[in-house]
């Protein structure tokens, strides 16, 4: 059973010092944005998502790395990095197989559970140019197949930059960052800026960063996992592919850190309040 599933969050992050590794300056808020984000409400949802209003509408951070949308019947992921375990054998490094086909599978599941209409991907769904190689886009299409009713839009990221555009038959929709979509702004990249954005512009959803915290616990062991930052101008999204890397980040005054542990998903106390 993997450890993140045996994790009680009741036993980390009792301090609000408790997180350690390398802060992140991204997240969302500032002061310019008032108190910070507005407090997540669990609505209708259970142990596996957690609502929250972003840009004034209701939407669900997902245990499985996700945000729905269900006004739009719309899920929004971020970081697939498709082909990344191809790209690094081409290259001659010794990778397992089978991350791409276990990424799509995991979307494939959302996508019946919700019954999406629209996934929206903030960036990277393929890792690198070797990824347009027959063992990424064989499984790739395969999914489209499965969906073909499903809308598919991709925000250009700095990996789909190097990788280039999917191939059109797959019927993905590439479109700049910055683009509209409702109250949001879809981008890849967090704004280096704190807030987000010019105020009235959105709220922003993005990725790139892969967040995660890591939380230690009073026998000085620890754990990280990936994690939500919930701003208030934008929000953070945790990568979706299973062969992706994590940056560990740390909440503050003007950003909230939203945790999964297996097929669960917590907010983290914020800075300065009781355990």
């Amino acid at each position: 059973m993997p450890a993140a599933r045996l994790y009680n969050p009741a036993m980390h992050a009792a301090d609000p010092n408790a997180e350690a590794g390398r802060a992140g300056s991204h997240g969302g808020g500032g002061p310019d944005d008032g108190p910070g984000p507005p407090p997540a409400d669990p609505g209708p949802h259970g142990a596996d998502a957690l609502g929250v209003a972003l840009g004034g509408t209701r939407v669900a951070l997902l245990a499985a790395r996700a945000l729905w949308w269900p006004d739009e019947r719309t899920l929004f992921v971020a970081d697939l990095h498709l082909g990344k375990a191809e790209t690094f054998r081409a290259l001659g490094v010794p990778v397992p197989d089978g991350p791409t086909v276990a990424t799509l599978r995991r979307l494939d599941a959302l996508v019946r559970a919700r019954d999406a209409q629209r996934v929206v991907v903030l960036g990277d769904l393929l890792h690198a140019r070797q990824a347009h190689a027959p063992a990424t886009l064989g499984p790739l299409a395969a999914w489209r197949d499965a969906h073909p009713r499903l809308a598919c839009v991709l925000v250009r990221g700095n990996h789909d930059d190097h990788a280039g555009e999917p191939p059109a038959a797959l019927g993905i929709a590439c479109v700049d960052p910055g683009s509209p979509l409702g109250p949001f702004r879809l981008h890849h990249a967090p704004a280096p800026q704190a807030g987000g954005g010019p105020p009235g512009d959105g709220h922003r959803l993005c990725g790139h960063v892969h967040p995660a915290v890591r939380l230690r616990g009073r026998a000085g062991d620890s754990i990280r996992l990936r994690c939500f930052v919930v701003g208030r101008g934008q929000t953070v999204l945790p990568a979706f592919g299973d062969f992706t890397g994590a940056a560990c980040v740390t909440r503050g005054p003007d950003r909230r850190l939203v945790a999964i542990a297996g097929e669960r998903v917590f907010e983290l106390p914020r800075v300065g309040t009781p355990a």
